[in-house]
C-alpha cells in the first residue's frame, strides 16, 4: 500500500488516566477532517465516554452503570439490526453497529467529516467482566473482533482515517484496541507518576508486537507527547529527563501541548468556535495543534 493510499487506525492510549488521550483523539479528527479534507470515523471504546460527549452529547442515566446512555439514533430502523443506541460495544456481541453524524459533519458537510462510534458505560464494562471470565478461545476471539471489523471491506473503504480513544485500564477492550490499531499515539503529562509508565506502556507495545501474526502488519508507536506541560521547573526537569532516555521517540518540543484553557473549553456545550482550528492562525493552541497533527502525518504517510 503507497503512503497516499494508507488508511491508518490511530489509537490514543496510556495505562494511566487523565493524561489527554481523548483531546489528542479529538485534536486529530478535527485536523484531518476540516483541515486536510479527510473522512474520519472516531470510535469510543473508554467507559467514561467523554469522546462520545463532546461529539454527539450523551443522556442522563442515573439508574444506569455510569450514568450516562448514548443517546437515540437519529436514523434508527428496527429492520436494520442494530441497536437503538448503537454502540461499538455491540460488535463484541455479533451485531452491526450504526455510525453517528457529528457536529462536525453537521457543520461542514462531506466534503470533510467526523463520524462516531459511541461509547456506553454500562454495555463497554460488560464487555470487560464478561471477556475477562471466558476462557481462552473465547478471549482469543474477542482480542481480535474489533481487528476484524476494522478491517472489513465496507469499513476500510468508508474512512480515510479510524481513531481509538481508549480507557486506562488494561482490560479486554483496551487489548482489542490495541491489536486493532495501525499506529498508536502516547500523551502523558510531565508528572512522575506518568512518567513512571512509560515504560510499562513501550513494553506492552513490544508485547503487541511480538504477539501478532504474519499477516497484522507491526504496531508504530507515532511518538510520546507531552501534554498540560506547564513553564515550571519540575516539568522542565521531567521533561529533560524524558528527553534523556527517550529523545528518539518524543515529539518535538514544538508540537508539545501546553495547559491552555482552549483545549479543555472545546468540551463546553454550545461553545462557538469549537474546534481550535477556526481559531486565527497565530493562537497559541492552534499553532501547537498544528505542529502535534503535522508531525503525525508525517510519521504516518512518510514510511
Amino acid at each position: 500500500m503507497s503512503n497516499q493510499q494508507k488508511k491508518p487506525i490511530i489509537a490514543s492510549m496510556n495505562q494511566k488516566g487523565g493524561v489527554g488521550k481523548t483531546l489528542c483523539v479529538g485534536l486529530l479528527a478535527e485536523w484531518f477532517a476540516l483541515i486536510r479534507k479527510k473522512r474520519v470515523l472516531v470510535i469510543d471504546l473508554d467507559m467514561q465516554c467523554n469522546t462520545t460527549d463532546q461529539w454527539v452529547g450523551m443522556e442522563d442515566a442515573p439508574n444506569v452503570v455510569g450514568g450516562q446512555l448514548p443517546p437515540r439514533h437519529p436514523e434508527y430502523n428496527p429492520e436494520w439490526g442494530v441497536n437503538e443506541r448503537s454502540t461499538i460495544a455491540d460488535i463484541f456481541y455479533g451485531k452491526a453497529v450504526l455510525p453517528y453524524a457529528s457536529w462536525l459533519t453537521e457543520q461542514v458537510g462531506k466534503s470533510g467529516f467526523v463520524e462516531l462510534m459511541c461509547g456506553h458505560p454500562q454495555l463497554l464494562e460488560e464487555v470487560n467482566i464478561e471477556f475477562n471470565q471466558t476462557d481462552g478461545q473465547l478471549d482469543e476471539r474477542v482480542h481480535n473482533r474489533l481487528h476484524s471489523f476494522l478491517s472489513s471491506e465496507e469499513v476500510r473503504e468508508e474512512y480515510d482515517v479510524i481513531l481509538l480513544d481508549t480507557g486506562p485500564s488494561r482490560s479486554p477492550i483496551f487489548r482489542a484496541a490495541m491489536r486493532a490499531a495501525s499506529d498508536v499515539l502516547v500523551p502523558f503529562k510531565p508528572e512522575e507518576k506518568d512518567i513512571q509508565g512509560i515504560n510499562a506502556m513501550l513494553q506492552v507495545i513490544r508485547q503487541e508486537n511480538y504477539s501478532r501474526s504474519k499477516a497484522v502488519i507491526p504496531l508504530s508507536l507515532i511518538g510520546l507527547l507531552p501534554n498540560m506541560v506547564r513553564p515550571t521547573k519540575l516539568h522542565e526537569n521531567n521533561l529533560s529527563n524524558m528527553l534523556d532516555l527517550h529523545e528518539s521517540i518524543v515529539f518535538p518540543k514544538s508540537a508539545w501541548l501546553s495547559h491552555l484553557t482552549a483545549f479543555p473549553e472545546r468540551d463546553v456545550k454550545g461553545i462557538r468556535p469549537k474546534s481550535v482550528f477556526e481559531f486565527s492562525k497565530k493562537n497559541p493552541a492552534r499553532v501547537q495543534a498544528v505542529a502535534m497533527c503535522e508531525y503525525v502525518e508525517e510519521k504516518l504517510y512518510s514510511e
